[in-house]
């Protein structure tokens, strides 16, 4: 058994570690999060954190536009009742 088999997420690590060093110059001008998942659906820690905190945003932003959407309506209700 190969050294990236015995532990669940190590292959994911690497993998996250070697697109990091990759792309290393990108992360001067660009914010960059590596998204590695193992084909046994193993995470990266990284990963999973950065899925979170994305769904988060979307949802919030998601709510948010909900929001403006219904307040849209109501004044354009308003104003056509004028």
């Amino acid at each position: 058994m190969s050294g990236l088999a015995r532990e669940a997420g190590t292959a994911a690590k690497t993998a996250a570690q070697r697109k990091e060093a990759k792309y290393a110059t990108l992360q001067r001008t660009h914010l960059f999060q590596p998204v590695v998942v193992e084909s046994l659906e193993t995470v990266e820690k990284a990963t999973s954190s950065f899925l979170a905190e994305l769904g988060h945003r979307i949802t919030a932003l998601s709510a948010f536009w909900s929001i403006v959407s219904e307040l849209i309506h109501c004044v354009s209700k308003i104003m056509t009742e004028l």
